[in-house]
């Protein structure tokens, strides 16, 4: 980590983060004497910047592999996706050296998933842990930021245990990062699956606007019905994210 020292109260303070080779930076922390988080902005060099408290200040990096797991491929579509998100707290594997990628996600699963990048911006790291049933903590704690609806504290057992499927997956994603920035003019209707008035399809339509969603085709197509991926969740999950990593998307 490179730094200035001796910065006055008030001035901008810039921070080039260098990695060793194979690793790259899993989370990067600013705090004042007292232990209060001093905000930080990514620049688009890739360096980081904060403004210097009225006290001391210190720097944190944690650094992690850049290549976790052994089931994705340096060369697969998604391998980037699941190493910043991994590297984020976003998203874990199945065990500690795979991710399994064309694996399917529940719906506690995606909730997880939700609060995790829930905490992630609204904190700066993701510190969550299991409950008992294991998901109850990521539950409440997105019922309680109003990432999801309170409805969801009633699902049984099973109906949290069983597939999500992508549309559902889309709206337990959306409350976590909103709002979100249109970038791409998507027509009402123009997704070829997914008609305005079906479930979930405001969320979807906003994530198209947004880059987040690109369809599984050149058409745009999304499957709505359809059991997600990790693979795909990973990618999406990335994009709500870091902003600089949304799609242009055109659909006729």
């Amino acid at each position: 980590i490179l730094a200035p020292s001796g910065a006055l109260p008030g001035s901008t303070v810039t921070v080039i983060v260098k990695p060793d080779d194979g690793y790259i930076l899993g989370s990067l922390r600013v705090t004042d004497e007292s232990g209060k988080r001093v905000s930080l902005t990514k620049e688009a060099d890739g360096s980081y910047s904060f403004i210097m408290p009225r006290s001391a200040a210190y720097i944190e990096a944690e650094f992690v592999s850049s290549n976790p797991c052994v089931d994705v491929p340096a060369s697969a579509w998604y391998a980037g996706a699941v190493r910043d998100a991994w590297a984020n707290g976003l998203i874990d594997g199945v065990n500690a050296t795979h991710f399994d990628p064309d694996g399917s996600l529940t719906v506690a699963q995606a909730i997880k998933l939700a609060a995790a990048l829930h905490q992630r911006i609204e904190d700066g790291e993701v510190t969550l842990k299991n409950g008992r049933p294991w998901y109850r903590s990521y539950l409440e704690y997105a019922v309680e930021h109003g990432v999801i609806e309170e409805s969801y504290l009633d699902y049984s057992d099973a109906a949290l245990n069983a597939p999500v499927q992508r549309d559902e997956f889309a709206h337990i994603l959306y409350g976590a990062a909103n709002p979100y920035t249109a970038i791409n003019e998507i027509a009402s209707d123009a997704i070829p699956d997914v008609r305005r008035s079906d479930r979930y399809a405001d969320e979807i339509y906003a994530f198209y606007r947004a880059g987040v969603l690109n369809g599984s085709d050149r058409d745009g197509t999304y499957h709505p019905t359809s059991l997600i991926r990790r693979c795909e969740a990973a990618a999406i999950l990335i994009r709500a994210f870091d902003e600089s990593a949304r799609m242009t998307v055109t659909l006729q």
